[in-house]
């Protein structure tokens, strides 16, 4: 597909691609987009970080094989399982957290097991469109400790699902244990020096990123990259994307325009 599009670009020269289609691609594969954000790791002043949490892909169901790589990459349980495919599918969004080595038995590779972080059952969306930047906080998976988790099923749930504004599930709930006021927000010049660096590598202006921020520590974990997101809960986001397309445009035209005064 991406040859085709690469073909039909060429031949009508006309058409503006709002961003080159290599990066995007990388994207649509997890692994790949998580390879980027470990590059793009940072640190502020007060020594928050800024990083992806512990992953490693897993190709085959052979439980010995994959508890060797899963130790080596540095991620113990609970983990997070996910396709490797990042295309906005339904099968992308299927999910599961695995809590001991009996739940590995549970993994669909091709997969990539991602280290599961503590954040008080809160995820923010960070959305990129060109110079315009946005948070939107998000329900997310409550906190699970190391108690009681050996005996613990592994939970399967549908990630688009979780996050909706409007999610409800039993998964939000923070156990009383719980000090939910002593949730941490992102730093908004960290998250702002990330996007920086992030657009820089994947030369990408149309983006967006999942965050969490770390129960106790306040690091702030990017668990998922995103190509055009939805831009869900961005006040007039129909608007402003088409603002920023028909800055793009104007843009292009002006190139144009210029090009033809050099001509003559």
């Amino acid at each position: 597909m991406l040859q085709g599009i690469k073909l039909y670009a060429k031949d009508h020269p006309g058409v503006i691609l709002l961003d080159p289609l290599e990066p995007v691609c990388n994207l649509l594969d997890r692994t790949r987009s998580y390879q980027v954000m470990k590059e793009c790791a940072i640190t502020s002043e007060k020594g928050i970080r800024a990083v992806v949490p512990n992953f490693v892909q897993i190709d085959v169901l052979d439980i010995k094989e994959n508890l060797m790589k899963i130790e080596k990459a540095g991620v113990s349980f609970p983990m997070i399982s996910k396709p490797v495919i990042a295309d906005g599918s339904d099968v992308s969004h299927k999910m599961a957290v695995i809590f001991n080595k009996e739940g590995l038995k549970d993994l669909m590779p091709p997969c990539v097991i991602q280290q599961f972080v503590n954040h008080d059952a809160r995820l923010f969306k960070v959305y990129v469109a060109g110079n315009h930047r946005y948070i939107v906080q998000r329900p997310s998976i409550k906190n699970f400790y190391n108690t009681g988790a050996k005996d613990r099923e592994t939970i399967f749930f549908l990630s688009n699902e979780m996050s909706k504004s409007y999610s409800a599930s039993y998964l939000h709930k923070l156990d009383e244990d719980d000090d939910e006021d002593s949730s941490v927000y992102p730093d908004d010049k960290l998250v702002s020096d990330l996007l920086d660096k992030l657009e820089r590598k994947l030369n990408l202006t149309l983006f967006g990123i999942d965050l969490i921020v770390e129960k106790g520590t306040g690091h702030h974990l990017v668990v998922d990259i995103n190509y055009f997101p939805g831009y869900d809960g961005v006040p007039s986001a129909p608007e402003k994307i088409t603002k920023y397309v028909h800055e793009l445009l104007d843009e292009s035209f002006k190139r144009e325009q210029l090009e033809v005064q050099r001509a003559f």
